[in-house]
């Protein structure tokens, strides 16, 4: 079964003495509700606790019942093709589009050859009112795939360290290489 977090319940008493538990709750892919019970000092909430965000869409959920999902489940982050939304950018009475929103992240494909910027050191950049509009107020992470390289940021990071430029095809922020995490990091010559 697949499902979305809904909600998360601060930390709660529970009967037994000595523990407590978070209550989670899910928007499952029938249109259900459940819920389940995770115990933080339990071994099975050590595979639960990276995956605790709302808004994270969930495959390998184990129903109980039809309304509780099973603790032991064995959970993994997945895309939830429905829950995507689709970000565009006016450019000369043209709707392009230049990436999507899934759970809490900004995802955008590019190609490396066309769209990593040279001048500012083979750097992706994002079009700076799409972002500020559409995009910011609804992420806490970005993720750029160019090619083989995968550049991931957090919010917080990127609004430290993004700079301004005009390419000529409107405002775009982009961040130098050394701020993103970089995943198949290629060895760039610099001109």
């Amino acid at each position: 079964m697949k499902g979305e977090i809904k909600k998360i319940d601060h930390i709660k008493k529970s009967r037994n003495p000595n523990e407590a538990f978070v209550r989670v709750y899910f928007k499952l892919e029938n249109e259900g509700w459940a819920k389940t019970d995770l115990v933080p000092t339990f071994r099975n909430y050590a595979k639960w606790k990276p995956l605790l965000k709302i808004g994270n869409y969930l495959s390998g959920l184990k129903m109980k019942d039809s309304e509780t999902v099973d603790a032991d489940s064995f959970p993994s982050l997945t895309l939830n093709e429905q829950k995507m939304r689709n970000i565009y950018y006016k450019d000369k009475d043209k709707k392009r589009l230049i990436g999507h929103i899934s759970g809490m992240t900004f995802c955008k494909t590019i190609d490396p050859e066309k769209h990593l910027q040279r001048s500012a050191g083979h750097t992706p950049a994002i079009q700076k009112a799409a972002y500020d509009y559409q995009i910011e107020p609804h992420i806490k992470d970005i993720k750029i795939v160019a090619g083989d390289e995968t550049f991931k940021t957090d919010v917080k990071n990127y609004k430290k360290h993004r700079r301004v430029w005009d390419y000529g095809h409107g405002e775009q922020y982009f961040m130098s290489r050394k701020y993103w995490t970089i995943e198949n990091k290629r060895v760039v010559k610099l001109l």
